[in-house]
């Protein structure tokens, strides 16, 4: 399910993201070319537009959109700790 939520940059959102504890996979422009699409390595995804918007698909949606500073706020779930499992 695509949710407009609040505005951030790339960069931003990445750095976000790590300082969460979160893995970018892989970063690419999406397919309309409207923003860029990261690929988390806990198989989450953002999709972060041009206008500033941005999406969360996939896994771990509440705990990549508390993150990301949304309002949408979710007590420290597993998904982090996975994720950094997963990296080492």
């Amino acid at each position: 399910m695509w949710l407009r939520e609040s505005s951030v940059t790339l960069e931003e959102a990445k750095q976000l993201l790590a300082a969460a504890g979160f893995s970018v996979k892989s970063e690419e422009r999406t397919g309309n070319d409207l923003g860029w699409q990261l690929r988390l390595t806990n198989g989450g995804v953002v999709n972060v537009f041009d206008t500033g918007t941005f999406s969360v698909q996939g896994k771990c949606q509440a705990e990549i959109k508390a993150a990301l500073g949304s309002a949408f706020r979710s007590g420290q779930g597993s998904c982090r700790a996975r994720t950094t499992e997963h990296q080492q």
